[in-house]
């Protein structure tokens, strides 16, 4: 993920919203946070559901992707 982002390259990903559902985010960015459990990824996520762009721990979405597509 981090060498695809330093390309430039965003990348779209299916995550897990519900038993049934599923729901695409767009990964545009990466940083990295110090916390008192180590160095933290974090991604910048533009999500259509939201009408914000936000960081979300890696760790957050992890547990919920289920594929992803790399835009060129």
């Amino acid at each position: 993920m981090y060498k695809t982002l330093m390309l430039g390259k965003p990348v779209i990903v299916e995550v897990r919203s519900g038993a049934m559902t599923s729901h695409v985010i767009v990964v545009r960015g990466m940083s990295f946070m110090n916390t008192p459990m180590g160095i933290q990824p974090l991604l910048h996520v533009n999500d259509p559901m939201d009408l914000f762009t936000k960081p979300v721990p890696f760790s957050s979405i992890a547990q919920l992707w289920m594929s992803a597509i790399i835009v060129n």
